[in-house]
Formats: C-alpha cells, sequence, structure tokens
C-alpha cells in the first residue's frame, strides 16, 4: 500500500493505492495531482483566472469539455429537483462566504444557455458556481487516471467524500454535532460524498453554506463521486419525506439525519 496526501480544494485529496511498487505509485500519484491542479483550475470560483470565473465573467464562451460535462449534469439536477438546486445562485453563496447580506436575485438555472461546446449566461445575475458537484468530477476523473496506468485498487479521500474502486472500504460517517461517527459503512467500489449544516457555517448551524436546508446531515452512496455530490446537495435542500423519496427514484442509498438528530434511510 502506498499513500499520499496533497493540498487540494481549500483542503486536502488523499491517494492510497494498493499492489504497486511504491516508486511506480510515487511517480503516480505525482502525475495525478499535477492533472487534479489543472481540473481544479476550471472549477474554482475562488480564483479570478478559473475557467469557470471566465465563463461568469465573458457571458459566453467556449468551455472545456470538462465544464460542459458538469455544467450539463448539474442542470439535470436543477430540472430534477424544480429549480430548489440551482447552480446559478453563485452570487448568494459567495456572499454567504464573505458574510455579507444576500442580494436579491431573479436569476435561475434556465438562464443558463448551453449549446454544444457553448455556454451563455442570459440573465445578469447569473453566476454560476459547482462547487456541488465539482469535487466529485474532479475525484471520478482521478480514479479513470489511476485505473489507465494499470491501477487495480484506488482508494481517494477528498476532505470526506471517497471514492473506492477495485476494492472495499470501511469509512465513518461524522456525526454533526460530536465528536464522533454516527455509523460505519462499507464501500464497495462506490464512492460517498457528505453534505451537512456543520461542515461549513458562520456563527451556528442555521448559517450553513447550503441554503434553505431542513436536514442537517446527508450522506449519499452511489457508483461515482459526482452523482453522490451533487445528490448530497439536492437532498440537503428537500423536506425528510422528498428526500428519502429523491434518493429511491436515482437508485443510490442515502443517510439523512434532521434536526432533532433523527436518522432515516434510503
Amino acid at each position: 500500500m502506498y499513500e499520499r496526501s496533497y493540498p487540494l480544494m481549500g483542503d486536502k485529496i488523499t491517494f492510497t493505492i494498493y499492489g504497486i511498487e511504491e516508486v511506480i505509485a510515487e511517480l503516480l500519484c505525482a502525475d495525478a495531482y499535477d492533472y487534479a491542479l489543472k481540473l481544479e483550475n476550471i472549477f474554482n470560483l475562488f480564483d479570478m483566472t478559473s475557467e469557470i470565473n471566465t465563463l461568469n465573467a465573458k457571458r459566453d464562451i467556449k468551455v472545456s469539455q470538462h465544464l460542459n460535462k458538469v455544467i450539463k449534469k448539474a442542470l439535470v439536477y436543477c430540472e430534477k429537483t424544480k429549480g430548489r438546486y440551482d447552480i446559478s445562485k453563485g452570487k448568494a453563496f459567495l456572499a454567504r462566504k464573505n458574510k455579507q447580506s444576500l442580494p436579491r436575485l431573479s436569476c435561475t438555472y434556465k438562464d443558463i444557455y448551453v449549446k454544444k461546446d457553448r455556454v451563455a449566461l442570459t440573465h445578469p445575475d447569473v453566476v454560476i458556481d459547482l462547487s456541488s458537484i465539482a469535487k466529485g468530477y474532479i475525484v471520478d476523473e482521478l480514479t479513470a487516471f489511476f485505473q489507465s496506468h494499470g491501477v487495480e485498487e484506488i482508494f481517494i479521500d477528498a476532505r470526506g467524500d471517497m471514492r473506492i474502486a477495485g476494492g472495499e472500504e470501511v469509512v465513518d460517517i461524522q456525526h454533526p454535532r460530536k465528536k464522533g461517527a454516527i455509523t460505519t459503512i462499507t464501500l464497495r467500489n462506490e464512492a460517498i460524498a457528505t453534505s451537512g449544516d456543520y461542515l461549513q457555517y458562520d456563527l451556528d448551524y442555521e448559517h450553513s453554506h447550503v441554503l434553505g436546508n431542513e436536514l442537517i446531515s446527508v450522506s449519499v452512496i452511489a457508483d461515482d463521486l459526482c452523482t453522490a455530490d451533487v445528490l448530497a446537495t439536492c437532498l440537503m435542500l428537500l423536506k425528510p419525506q422528498e428526500a428519502q423519496d429523491f434518493a429511491r427514484r436515482e437508485g443510490v442509498r442515502a443517510i439523512l439525519l434532521t434536526k432533532d438528530l433523527q436518522e432515516v434511510r434510503a
């Protein structure tokens, strides 16, 4: 086993490789990290030179295949949640992160127009924010990178959002109100993403980065991390029964925790 961590996406990412000689694993991790940095530079809303911010500034551009694919997938879930999940509301996300009053926005995801490799933002309020899905996409791309170089078993942990390919891994789901885990699960060629009011908040849990949530924690287990990542955010924005039904329709497992600390599974 070879393990290596690198700074990424405001925190760190850890690669754990099984069944590969250490010298080869070290080189693969270095190359994978270079690829991760290139991907991060596409989606980073806090880097004014990123591709997503170029789109937000210029409003109508040809985009990379990576950005195009993620925007299209995110828009599918905007539609499925009838706009409760909405990637056009980046201004509200940035205001909350900067401890500013929330702006009044009249845009929706329907003001994002995609045609082939071109994306246009047709309302002045639109700022695309893909933080709810980009990390999962990056991890999936890195998993594919390792597999294309002969790695049969790889475990990637990106600040608690994880994917195992070619094996299984036992992971804890953090309790949202105290130290320790609420449960332990085994991932078998699966991914898990968690969204919760305890992960990023200002002053108290009522000022979470997740706007409009009734649940306090959602963990989604899916075949890939991009899907788990976006669905964890989507479910956080729904009422508990709606979230349970939505997860079942999407064919994923989910562990939901309500404000009174009741666990609901789907």
